[in-house]
């Protein structure tokens, strides 16, 4: 959305609508980032987008290295065939207990399991990190939130 032009579209001192000419100042309102555009007499406001990461997941609004982190735990009995699926946009990793497996040993099987797949490139959205003291695979996100301009 710009503001302070005709139809709060028309964009009348540059070619497109989405630029800055010269921005000088800006405030953030908790979901919108309002920038003042002084030679294009306007402000712009820019809106999250569709995002790759949850809200809660920005440790800095203004970072360029802004990521979400999650964790899958494990633990209670386990027997060699039980099966465990995680799901990840859509794609399913599983992984199958062997008799010799302990839940240290699952934590790190599945930790391979996400970063090998796709012959070896990783699962394109997250790094996993087997952490075996405490049980757990840390999921860190590869993509940032997606910023658009409306």
């Amino acid at each position: 959305m710009i503001l302070g032009q005709i139809g709060d579209q028309v964009d009348q001192s540059s070619d497109a609508t989405n630029s800055l000419e010269t921005p000088s100042s800006m405030a953030w309102d908790g979901t919108n980032l309002f920038v003042s555009d002084t030679y294009n007499d306007r402000i712009s406001v820019f809106s999250v987008g569709t995002n790759n990461v949850q809200y809660q997941a920005v440790r800095n609004a203004a970072s360029f290295n802004i990521t979400a982190n999650g964790a899958i735990a494990i633990g209670g009995t386990i027997q060699a065939g039980d099966v465990a699926t995680i799901a990840i946009n859509g794609v399913n990793y599983t992984y199958t207990v062997q008799a010799t497996d302990t839940l240290q040993s699952i934590v790190s099987s599945i930790a391979a399991l996400l970063n090998n797949a796709n012959n070896g490139a990783g699962d394109p959205n997250l790094v996993a990190v087997a952490d075996t003291l405490n049980l757990v695979v840390n999921l860190t996100a590869k993509l940032r939130a997606n910023w658009v301009t409306m």
